[in-house]
């Protein structure tokens, strides 16, 4: 049984700046040993018979004859099979980290900076700007899973305009009840 350790370190880096994993593995090599008789009793009856015939290349018939390996008109042919079978056993789970999502953080930074603002959400008498050029661009399906939630808004009054198209969704009457939605 051999055993390997692995180092995973990055070539070129200084190890202030990298940390080091250390992880194992397990080289096993064994082998499994098998053998099968063969045996013709009746060797004379079979000699020169469909599969019988035999062939030159391995074993002249009359050498075979001739020899101690056909003995009472029986002729025993065993063989032996050795397979070497060979597997690495490592770690089954491995640790790789996964950095904290700013996702949050930077969505809204976005909106604080008002960078591609084109849609105006005014939800109980607070206006919020977002950058909807930039989600178009770059994520068009959260863009639409958005709006979609939006739409579904059951509390609150929505008014929401666009550069290109313009579009109303008033849903709400002056004591917040939803009456109903007109999409112009």
């Amino acid at each position: 049984m051999d055993a390997t350790r692995v180092c995973s370190e990055v070539p070129g880096s200084s190890k202030s700046t990298v940390t080091t994993s250390l992880t194992e593995s397990t080289s096993r090599t064994e082998t499994i040993n098998g053998s099968h008789e063969f045996k013709i009793s009746g060797y004379s009856l079979a000699k020169g018979m469909g599969i019988g015939k035999g062939y030159k290349r391995f074993f002249k018939r009359t050498l075979l004859e001739s020899s101690d390996y056909l003995k009472d008109n029986c002729l025993l042919v065993r063989c032996c099979v050795g397979v070497v079978k060979s597997h690495t056993e490592g770690p089954r789970s491995y640790n790789i980290p996964v950095p904290v999502s700013d996702l949050g953080h930077q969505f809204g930074k976005l909106l604080e900076s008002g960078k591609g603002v084109d849609v105006t959400f005014q939800v109980d008498a607070v206006m919020e700007t977002d950058g909807f050029d930039y989600l178009k661009e770059s994520c068009p399906c959260l863009l639409s899973e958005l709006l979609e939630y939006v739409a579904r808004l059951s509390e609150h009054s929505l008014t929401s305009t666009g550069q290109r198209k313009e579009l109303y969704a008033d849903g709400g009457d002056v004591n917040g009840r939803r009456v109903k939605q007109r999409l112009h």
